[in-house]
């Protein structure tokens, strides 16, 4: 019925929204109680994901309408490849920040067990 690759990336996908899910329902828990942040404060912070959504599409319309656009009038349409080029150098990206999150905002769960 489906090949494998469509299985794959399935997999793929549901594994990347689960752990993009539970990133965002960590913001919450770390700043609410490590941080003492009240509700107003703790939604404030969802606005940094707005930001960086925001630049990240301006980068993408730039990087189309300065460099895919050009060759794509010059040497015709191409390759659909191509135009994944910004998506391989920002899947970097998004697993240091989930680190970066991972490394300053830990709370000591170890302690509370003792």
């Amino acid at each position: 019925m489906f090949s494998t690759a469509c299985i794959l990336q399935m997999l793929t996908t549901y594994v990347v929204y689960g752990i993009y899910y539970s990133f965002f329902e960590a913001f919450p828990l770390v700043y609410g109680e490590m941080y003492h942040f009240n509700l107003g404060q703790t939604g404030l912070v969802f606005l940094s994901i707005t930001v960086g959504v925001i630049i990240s599409i301006t980068c993408y319309w730039s990087y189309v309408f300065l460099k895919v656009e050009p060759e794509i009038r010059e040497h015709g349409l191409g390759a659909p490849e191509r135009r994944l080029i910004p998506a391989l150098i920002a899947s970097f990206l998004c697993p240091i920040g989930l680190f970066l999150f991972g490394k300053y905002f830990t709370v000591s769960w170890h302690a509370k067990l003792r």
